[in-house]
């Protein structure tokens, strides 16, 4: 009888859990034209549509009150359905009974540099529209929609008006996006707090949109105790993060993302509910940062809240956008309307991920002789330098930044973002928490002839970390002083406001080869990535790994080489060893000389980027230009051959003279071949089994 019970309770369950909801779409011909309104993008192509209507599309939110929801139509293809719009600033209601005051409409082009990048000069056209709402109490607030032909954003702006505190909390966004049904999505959960998270660096993994992410925390209880010593929450999550990229039934693909963050807000991640498909905002947990600050935003009026972003259209308009950038703050005061020239991509070497652990002075100069040898720009030298000649390494590093000169190499030092908010102790820590002693450590840095900085462990997305980050980039910049943020929070197009941060972590990179509890990114995880993650700026990856890449996940070399143009970041951390040669990339570059030129001339940063073919299920193959001189890359996670073509009167010119470099069979060996292509005549190659290739062209 027991038995009959429980399974009766576990059918019942099911049934609960997998029963459709049943969506009451409004009727928009019964709503008023007063309360409902179209907007367009340059191209007509793309629609958004507006209601203030009490018919509730059976959403969690404003069920029995006149509220404020959106469409977007692209294509005459619905790729958002209706979802909810509003803000609560100070519990003062901006989500329901609004009503319009006005609407105002311009067209304009957003025209800027971009100092690294996928794209070096950007000429957006784009619509913008300011719907002015007041509510019940008369107190304003402004919807601002801007529409490209690649994608769209929306934010929130509170005026300074009387009635209304100058400054109070943002109590809770209301934005939704609800996708078709049936929907594929590739995201990321959003790390649970711990020691050294949320980081960003679980993988991302495909899904139906509206899928849960709940079922992590039992799956965490079991085998948390094993890896506990590691300062990790191992499966935790809380919610999903940014960005997703979403393919509708209708084979029209949508990314969705943040940007234009800024000291007046927190960097949010998203929520679902499963039994609506409905995915909302969320803010930071309250555990984030050891505790230490408020989840809720303090906002001081005039407010603008970040852009939710949603680029729309093809995989090519997609991978190819700077969508992100473009919906960003322009460049600081602080570089005077120009790029400054200090500002330098590049490669560098790093001993840490063949050692786990930084080297002493003598073992930097072999890394800084192995980058003059390779023709790369900089040496990263890993936490604890501090530590160095008993703990004055003043003189050491100094020694250092000279004997690297003097092979064109620049030395890049770590730091412990420290402060209160963070227990990890390696060293450095506690000098760039605080602006009087993060100045003071800057200054001191440029006197030594340090060029960047790398920090790490922020593990926080709360205001005072923003603000933090944003500090420190400012500050950098008085310096000359170049930034890598490591566990830190997703980009969000920082690098067009301040330059000098060439690279951001945030991803489960080459470094995760190196723990043996763990998995190193597989072929799958390396395509994902090209589709999300580096979509929405730098990503410090610590790229092309080759014998640990083909030993676990059984990645051509070919694959992982070229991984240094498919994935974008100003600073390049090669991660093999770089001093034995017997290992890492002298051994290849004694067996394979041409791979050692090819990872000499390849850029770190582009003037051009195209999307020559893929599909995040199975490959990618990229164009960049730097100059005259275009590089070619594919990479595959399918387990069959892939046949490729490309047309090379797709990047201008008659004809070119290339290097291709592809794999044996079984994917460790590499062979160069060098031809001419024609500008009418395709090019064809067959990529391996979890393999890639990678070309040089030039005129």
């Amino acid at each position: 009888m027991i038995i009959r019970i429980v399974n009766l309770i576990i059918i019942l369950i099911s049934i609960f859990n997998c029963s459709s909801p049943t969506f009451n779409e409004p009727d928009t011909s019964r709503i008023p034209l007063n309360k409902k309104w179209k907007l367009s993008s340059p191209d007509g192509k793309a629609i958004v549509e507006l209601i203030n209507t009490n018919l509730s599309p059976n959403l969690p939110f404003f069920s029995n009150t006149e509220s404020l929801y959106y469409k977007v139509v692209y294509n005459e293809q619905t790729i958002v359905e209706w979802s909810p719009l509003g803000i609560d600033y100070e519990n003062i209601n901006f989500y329901s009974d609004l009503e319009l005051v006005s609407i105002t409409e311009k067209i304009d082009h957003d025209k800027y540099n971009l100092a690294h990048g996928k794209k070096s000069n950007v000429d957006e056209e784009y619509k913008e529209y300011v719907l002015r709402f007041k509510n019940k109490s008369q107190k304003i607030i402004d919807l601002l929609f801007r529409l490209q032909n690649n994608g769209m954003g929306f934010r929130y702006r509170i005026p300074t008006q009387d009635g209304i505190s100058a400054k109070g909390k943002i109590i809770k966004e209301y934005s939704g996006f609800r996708f078709p049904k049936n929907s594929d999505i590739w995201q990321q959960e959003y790390q649970e707090a711990s020691k050294v998270s949320p980081a960003y660096e679980y993988f991302f993994s495909k899904g139906k949109t509206g899928d849960d992410h709940s079922g992590k925390a039992s799956i965490r209880s079991i085998f948390q105790p094993l890896v506990g010593f590691t300062g990790l929450v191992i499966f935790g999550s809380d919610g999903w993060a940014f960005p997703a990229l979403i393919e509708t039934p209708n084979k029209q693909f949508v990314l969705l993302t943040e940007a234009g963050l800024n000291s007046q807000y927190v960097a949010t991640h998203l929520d679902v509910d499963s039994k609506t498909g409905l995915y909302t905002i969320s803010f930071p947990a309250q555990k984030e940062g050891q505790g230490i600050g408020d989840i809720i935003p303090t906002a001081s009026l005039p407010f603008q809240s970040t852009w939710k972003i949603l680029g729309y259209g093809d995989l090519k308009s997609i991978t190819e956008s700077t969508i992100v950038t473009d919906f960003s703050e322009p460049l600081d005061p602080i570089f005077n309307n120009q790029i400054p020239g200090w500002i330098r991509s590049g490669k560098s070497t790093w001993d840490w991920w063949s050692y786990l652990e930084t080297g002493d002075l003598e073992r930097q100069k072999k890394y800084a002789d192995s980058a003059g040898d390779f023709g790369w720009e900089y040496v990263l030298v890993d936490a604890n330098w501090s530590k160095w000649n008993n703990g004055d390494p003043e003189s050491q590093i100094k020694e250092l930044v000279s004997y690297a000169g003097e092979k064109n190499v620049s030395v890049i030092l770590w730091y412990n973002s420290g402060g209160a908010t963070n227990s990890v102790m390696e060293e450095p820590r506690d000098r760039l928490f605080e602006k009087e002693s993060r100045k003071k450590e800057f200054a001191k840095l440029k006197e030594w002839g340090i060029k960047g900085i790398k920090i790490d462990f922020w593990q926080s997305d709360k205001q005072m970390m923003i603000q933090k980050y944003l500090d420190v980039l400012r500050d950098a910049a008085e310096y000359n002083l170049l930034i890598n943020f490591h566990g830190a929070t997703m980009p969000r197009g920082w690098e067009r406001q301040f330059p000098n941060l060439m690279t951001v972590e945030a991803v489960k990179g080459a470094e995760w080869y190196r723990f043996p509890v763990f998995s190193g990114p597989s072929s799958k995880d390396n395509v994902f990535y090209t589709y999300t993650r580096n979509v929405v700026g730098p990503m410090d990856y610590t790229p092309v790994i080759f014998e640990a890449a083909y030993d676990q996940q059984n990645i051509g070399y070919a694959h992982s080489l070229a991984l240094s143009v498919i994935f974008e970041s100003a600073i390049q951390h090669f991660a093999d060893n770089a001093d034995d040669k017997n290992s890492g990339y002298k051994k290849i570059f004694s067996t394979f000389p041409f791979v050692k030129q090819f990872m000499k001339d390849v850029p770190a940063s582009w003037d051009e980027t195209k999307f020559i073919e893929g599909h995040p299920d199975s490959h990618i193959v990229l164009a960049r230009r730097k100059g005259t001189k275009w590089y070619i890359a594919g990479i595959s996670s399918s387990n069959k051959k892939l046949k490729i073509s490309i047309q090379i009167s797709l990047l201008g010119q008659e004809k070119y003279i290339g290097n291709l470099i592809t794999e044996d069979k079984k994917g460790n060996k590499l062979k160069s071949i060098q031809q001419e292509f024609n500008r009418d005549n395709n090019f064809e190659i067959e990529i391996l089994p979890h393999g890639g290739f990678v070309m040089d062209l030039g005129n």
